[in-house]
């Protein structure tokens, strides 16, 4: 098993001057790198919708989806993976928590002006960029977490329903 860290990694830092309160550090896929959520060196964390049978919990950050789904914590630091299965899965009604990007030096800039690209030419629907909201900094995001973003989901005209669905 690895060594405790000595120091907190700068968004925990800064997460906990701004007044967060840290829970710890969930489990994740070994190097964060892997879709099902296992890690045979520490452990895969429980998927919270089945406590008899341990299913996988998917996802690179499997520890922080097992927690957060539980109902454990409000939220959680994730991958850029985690980003787009959740805000896909609250775009779709799966879950009604609010979606906050925490992006100070405006690294998803390029996926959000794709994203309004996207919007723009018809391939994906206004209420699915609504579904996230992005900050500049932890008093946004906590702001944005506070207000409960409630963002309309999207609802499949019969047109659009696949062959396999209902």
């Amino acid at each position: 098993m690895a060594e405790p860290a000595e120091r907190d990694a700068n968004v925990v830092t800064k997460l906990r001057t701004a007044g967060a309160i840290v829970a710890g550090k969930t489990h994740t896929v070994e190097y964060a790198f892997g879709g099902y959520g296992t890690n045979v060196t520490v452990g895969t964390p429980w998927n919270p919708w089945d406590l008899k049978v341990q299913r996988i919990p998917g996802g690179s950050s499997s520890g922080t989806g097992s927690i957060v789904g539980a109902g454990v914590l409000p939220g959680g630091l994730g991958t850029l993976e985690e980003l787009l299965e959740i805000w896909v899965s609250r775009t779709l009604a799966m879950h009604g928590k609010p979606v906050v990007v925490l992006d100070p030096s405006g690294v998803f800039d390029p996926l959000r002006a794709q994203v309004d690209l996207l919007v723009e030419q018809g391939f994906v629907r206004p209420q699915a960029r609504a579904a996230v909201t992005w900050a500049r900094d932890v008093a946004g995001a906590f702001a944005a977490l506070e207000a409960g973003q409630q963002t309309p989901t999207l609802t499949a005209a019969p047109d659009e329903l696949l062959e396999a669905e209902p």
